[in-house]
């Protein structure tokens, strides 16, 4: 691929990632939502919480969270706002990435 490729290539990148910070919020890192149930009358109603990453691990390795927020049900509109959230994190952390290997394509051109 030649220079004006790769250019082009951070220039999409770049308006990409305003596009999504634009959108709305961005989960913090090392956060994830989990889903619990909780028995009442013979059925099993499902909730969910915002959990954030310990330095801690357990013994078989596992990261460990500590809840951080109480979500709801997956009809909750907190529940809805924090997984659009994380889904936006995550494609901003797929495009830095992605950045980052294009501009030391373009830097290699540079030399």
């Amino acid at each position: 691929m030649n220079i004006e490729g790769l250019e082009s290539r951070l220039g999409f990148i770049k308006q990409r990632i305003t596009q999504i910070e634009a959108e709305g919020s961005i989960a913090p890192p090392r956060t994830w939502i989990h889903r619990y149930y909780v028995p009442k009358k013979g059925k099993k109603y499902w909730y969910y919480r915002l959990m954030v990453a310990t330095d801690r691990k357990s013994k078989t390795g596992s990261i460990q969270g500590k809840v951080k927020q109480y979500l709801g049900n997956a009809k909750s509109d907190k529940y809805k706002e924090l997984r659009a959230a994380i889904e936006r994190r995550n494609e901003l952390q797929v495009l830095q990435r992605r950045y980052g290997s294009v501009a030391l394509g373009v830097a290699q051109f540079d030399c």
